[in-house]
């Protein structure tokens, strides 16, 4: 009768630290800060976090991990996902280097997004080192990256499968707050028409986040004119003496 008490113990004691069901649906809806706060509550919520694969195929890091993030943290965080990471941001991680992003890139092949704005360790190079490692890449987000030059852009239109020219003839992108984009963009698919979040600017020819007039008369121009590159359409709305 002892030893039937003390089976029933231990089965109510193992119940009681398994976590609901529930709790599965929600981790892939967290970002990567609350799960790691989550996984410090207690025990069975730490396996959970730790065992369950889904929270850890879109990873996006941002305040307030971006400033801590180290490539070692990087490399830890993405290899939960057994090599089917298939979105990653990192907003403003300037710890992030080339050999830690590219280490990520070759282990998950099946990457299609990959947001790195602001982090300001990475170079043009590694960039396309790390494109070049992930075929089925089709959005790359590279504002504020330093020393990106118009022939690094156009290398990387052509590694993920279209030209400079033809991205124009899709259509034309508002970006009216940088965060939001690529919130967005990285949460809902085909959220934004080009693959770069980049582009050439018409009045400094440099490399940069070129912002379209949000005007409606200017919109309406800009609807009639989407065959034309860019800067055609800038100069004939008059935006562009």
């Amino acid at each position: 009768m002892e030893k039937l008490q003390n089976n029933e113990n231990t089965n109510s004691s193992t119940h009681f630290t398994q976590p609901h069901e529930a709790i599965f649906l929600v981790l892939s809806y967290l970002p990567v800060f609350e799960l790691i706060e989550m996984s410090q509550v207690c025990k069975s919520l730490r396996d959970a976090v730790e065992n369950d694969i889904l929270p850890w195929l879109n990873i996006m890091v941002d305040k307030p991990l971006s400033s801590r993030l180290s490539d070692d943290h990087l490399m830890k965080i993405t290899s939960k996902s057994n090599g089917l990471l298939r979105s990653l941001a990192l907003i403003n991680c300037y710890r992030v280097t080339d050999d830690a992003l590219l280490v990520v890139v070759t282990r998950n092949p099946l990457l299609e997004k990959l947001f790195v704005p602001g982090c300001r360790r990475l170079t043009p190079g590694g960039v396309i080192k790390a494109v070049k490692m992930v075929p089925k890449l089709r959005s790359l987000k590279i504002n504020g990256i330093y020393n990106v030059n118009k022939d690094d852009l156009q290398t990387l239109h052509t590694l993920i499968g279209e030209n400079l020219s033809a991205t124009h003839r899709k259509g034309f992108n508002l970006y009216h707050h940088m965060d939001r984009t690529i919130s967005s963009a990285f949460e809902h698919e085909g959220q934004l028409n080009s693959l770069i979040d980049v582009d050439i600017c018409p009045r400094c020819q440099e490399v940069r986040m070129v912002f379209d007039c949000p005007r409606e008369s200017c919109m309406m121009k800009l609807q009639q004119s989407t065959s034309s590159p860019r800067l055609e359409v800038l100069i004939s709305i008059g935006l562009i003496p």
